[in-house]
């Protein structure tokens, strides 16, 4: 309960910070500076930013990227989105890695983000049919 509204909490900071028709690099500096003192969930965040063009332009290899970091620090919220990357590619970053998309979401389960039990649950059940 206390992480939904840690997380609904951090969502509605974003979001308000974005609000504005104009780009608030503000957050995306505080998160860089936590990110570059290895803060693996500041990474995740920034990482979140990058994707969405929330605060920042578009940036989706910046993105993959902090992904990428925030996941091999062990972050489960960054090895979930790691993990969409693989599952939907992209045309320009990564292509489509069934097997690396369940590994990432596997990761992410282990390490206690239900969304990725989920996104872990559905691809091995896509997998399965499939055969």
């Amino acid at each position: 309960m206390k992480k939904t509204f840690l997380l609904v909490g951090f969502m509605t900071l974003i979001l308000s910070a974005c609000a504005s028709t104009e780009k608030n690099p503000t957050i995306a500096q505080q998160l860089k500076s936590k990110c570059e003192m290895n803060d693996y969930n500041a990474c995740n965040d920034l990482g979140y930013l990058n994707e969405y063009g929330m605060s920042l332009a578009v940036n989706k290899q910046a993105a993959f990227d902090l992904y990428q970091k925030s996941c091999n620090g062990n972050s489960a919220q960054g090895c979930n989105n790691l993990g969409r990357y693989y599952a939907f590619g992209t045309n320009d970053i990564v292509e489509i890695d069934t097997n690396k998309a369940i590994e990432l979401f596997d990761k992410a389960c282990q390490l206690g983000e239900k969304p990725a039990c989920s996104n872990l649950n559905i691809l091995l059940l896509q997998n399965s049919v499939k055969k």
